[in-house]
């Protein structure tokens, strides 16, 4: 049986900080591979903070099954109607 895992707030936010300085040290510009194209080679790298500004907004995620604009305008069909009085 294995040990039990420490999910405290305390324990979640040294596991955090531990998995940001397991990612930068010893980091180096050459380390880093493209996937698919291996003659492309990084030549900057930049740091990434989550804005506290934005943090409390909600956003939706829309898809549309085709891109706007490439199917014809169908006349028939009219989700919003004009009202005047």
């Amino acid at each position: 049986m294995s040990a039990p895992i420490d999910v405290s707030r305390t324990a979640q936010l040294r596991d955090i900080e531990a998995s940001f300085a397991a990612c930068n040290d010893n980091f180096s510009l050459s380390s880093i591979r493209h996937p698919n194209k291996p003659d492309v080679t990084a030549l900057e790298s930049y740091e990434i903070f989550p804005d506290s500004d934005i943090w409390a907004n909600a956003y939706d995620l829309f898809r549309f099954s085709e891109r706007p604009g490439e199917r014809a305008v169908d006349v028939g069909l009219c989700f919003w109607r004009a009202v005047t009085f």
